[in-house]
């Protein structure tokens, strides 16, 4: 950006260390969360446009946003602030609007990142701590045909906790007690060398019960683990939930992992259910 644009940004800006053009659209936080110079002609009616509606409930709340950093690393913005990171995902863009063509990004959000400082080198993200500490995210860990290691999935020994949740849904009808019956519905997990996941589900008459777990784990030579063994050899790997849930008016499903040097990921969640009777 020329130095008339950030200076113009930087009346709005919160922290002079969270700019950064993520695949072409410049971007900076702010009080009211993280925006975009949505267009380089200043004269223009819409200058700014948002791109974190999605997580502004959590982070304009969060304290010292002036102290923030940021950086742009393999398609992503990365956000650091009171030890917790927000990810915008270049490659996820959510529509706000048709007409105006207004849109945002999906977020991620880490824990346990004591960031001070954040800096991308060569394709590896670094951090400095307010200890001294430098640290980098174990992308350098990879196989002789350039795939991550299982041994990088952990936080400095420990295991790193992972979840993808649903909202809690009302499934069009709040009014309406609904039923998922046993069978048609489950999760559709990325297979990992070693991975699992624990699916739970939270209605409005409970704070959540296990409806299932199940290993998702590839099987190869290189790396063979007999107290998670598996014969799968497929890319993908589905896991029913299994189990009933009668009368509930609104439900949350929740995919968890917290398993040391596993990976996890989630492609999508299905979820069958019949409507019954009415709320009185």
């Amino acid at each position: 950006l020329s130095d008339r644009l950030i200076e113009i940004l930087d009346i709005g800006s919160v922290s002079r260390h969270c700019f950064a053009s993520l695949v072409d659209d410049p971007l900076f936080l702010s009080k009211n969360g993280v925006y975009a110079l949505a267009s380089q002609v200043v004269t223009l009616e819409r200058t700014l446009q948002q791109r974190s509606g999605f997580v502004d409930a959590r982070l304009c709340r969060e304290q010292d946003l002036d102290e923030a950093v940021a950086c742009v690393w393999k398609g992503y913005y990365v956000l650091c602030v009171n030890g917790c990171c927000y990810v915008a995902d270049a490659k996820q863009r959510a529509s706000r609007s048709n007409e105006t063509g207004t849109w945002e990004y999906e977020w991620y959000y880490w824990t346990n990142i004591p960031a001070r400082v954040l800096c991308e080198h060569a394709g590896s993200l670094y951090f400095g701590t307010q200890d001294g500490r430098l640290c980098r995210m174990n992308d350098d860990r990879i196989d002789s045909e350039g795939n991550v290691r299982m041994d990088a999935y952990n936080d400095d020994g420990q295991a790193i906790v992972a979840d993808w949740a649903t909202k809690l849904d009302d499934d069009g009808d709040f009014m309406q007690y609904k039923t998922m019956p046993k069978r048609g519905s489950g999760v559709y997990l990325k297979t990992y060398t070693r991975s699992g996941v624990r699916v739970i589900a939270r209605t409005d008459s409970d704070f959540g019960r296990e409806l299932t777990h199940g290993n998702a784990s590839i099987f190869t030579f290189a790396d063979i683990d007999f107290s998670d063994f598996t014969f799968n050899t497929l890319p993908e790997n589905v896991v029913p939930f299994g189990q009933k849930v009668k009368k509930y008016k609104l439900m949350q499903i929740i995919c968890w992992n917290d398993a040391l040097n596993q990976g996890f990921g989630v492609y999508g969640i299905e979820k069958r259910f019949y409507l019954g009777r009415t709320v009185k």
